[in-house]
This record gives structure tokens, sequence and C-alpha cells, in this order.
């Protein structure tokens, strides 16, 4: 047994009153994600610098 999957004809009006959000609308939601992605690569870039600055002040205490 086949399965069809439902088609909508050329003819029908379906989707004719669908809405696209408005280009006012997506800025700021480019600009929210933009911020955070921003601010998690900030995060991420303190947090490996300091993980570095502190092994190499072990590693001078070492060998010393």
């Amino acid at each position: 047994m086949v399965i069809e999957p439902e088609v909508i004809p050329s003819s029908s009006n379906d989707g004719m009153n669908a809405t696209s959000l408005p280009s006012d609308v997506i800025t700021p939601i480019l600009l929210v994600l933009v911020v955070f992605i921003l601010a998690v690569a900030l995060k991420y870039v303190f947090q490996a610098l300091l993980i570095f600055l502190g092994i190499r002040f072990i590693w001078s205490l070492a060998n010393s």
C-alpha cells in the first residue's frame, strides 16, 4: 500500500492570506541573535585566556 502525500492544487487559495515577518521585526531578532553569539564567544575566549594565564603562572612557579 502506497501512502500518497497531501497535495494542494495550484488553483487553491490556501496560503494566500499567510503573512511573512516584516523587515522591521527581522532586524531586532538578528541583532539579539548576534549579541547573544558574541557574548557566548567572548565568554569562552576569556575563560580560555584565564586558564592559560593560570597554567602559565603554575608553570613558572614549578620551574623556579
